[in-house]
């Protein structure tokens, strides 16, 4: 496995740990598990979301705010944030090649 891929592969296992953690403090075991499996499945027929340095930012970025919006307490920022970061593969995904 060449670096670049090592380093995409690292990535994403700290992405998964992140959305893992995340769900968990939730407090709500099986909605967080709930969660977890339809993540891993992923989009049907898409590919590419960190195919970019932008698409990678931007989640990136997503998480910061996330952090952020749970430091302060902010339910409602919280909840744009969150809806953001779902829809995001809008942005940076396309369809799959077969």
């Amino acid at each position: 496995m060449d670096r670049l891929a090592r380093n995409l592969d690292d990535l994403r296992k700290l992405n998964f740990a992140f959305h893992s953690r995340f769900n968990d403090i939730c407090g709500n075991k099986m909605l967080a598990e709930q969660v977890r499996e339809l993540r891993e499945r992923g989009l049907p027929g898409r590919s590419g979301g960190w195919d970019t340095v932008a698409g990678m930012r931007a989640s990136n970025e997503d998480h910061r705010k996330m952090i952020e919006m749970l430091r302060q307490r902010d339910t409602e920022g919280l909840g744009y944030i969150i809806y953001r970061h779902l829809n995001r593969w809008r942005e940076f995904s396309k369809p799959a090649t077969r």
